[in-house]
């Protein structure tokens, strides 16, 4: 299976969608995580101890000890490089249809969270 196939498996396995009419030809795609499937949001990896942080546009994001890390010291692209090469050693080496998807599902997706970030994080060990 290529990385696409093998992502997308993954994420059949893990989330749930659905489809909301905001509007004349506009739809919201919600996204939701199956119970049992949790993980860090920004790696998938770990689901030990973490933190969580609150944003103004969702119910807030859950990371682990080492992407806390990287969002607390500010480093972007430390963020970036630990999901990225999170998902190669998942779902196999990226080809040159995956590059462009996957780099600009994660900088939207990491944008979105560092934008919306609110307050401090939240320690949670009940996990």
């Amino acid at each position: 299976m290529t990385f696409l196939e093998n992502l997308r498996a993954f994420q059949e396995g893990r989330l749930m969608y659905s489809v909301e009419e905001v509007g004349p030809n506009i739809n919201v795609l919600h996204t939701e995580v199956i119970p049992g499937q949790e993980g860090c949001d920004f790696c998938s990896v770990s689901w030990d101890k973490g933190w969580i942080y609150e944003t103004d546009f969702d119910d807030g994001w859950w990371a682990c000890l080492e992407c806390s890390e990287l969002i607390e010291n500010d480093d972007e692209e430390g963020l970036f490089v630990r999901s990225v090469e999170d998902a190669e050693r998942r779902f196999g080496r990226m080809d040159a249809e995956a590059i462009p998807l996957v780099t600009a599902m994660v900088t939207t997706q990491q944008r979105k969270f560092l934008r919306g970030k609110t307050g401090v994080r939240v320690r949670d060990d009940n996990v």
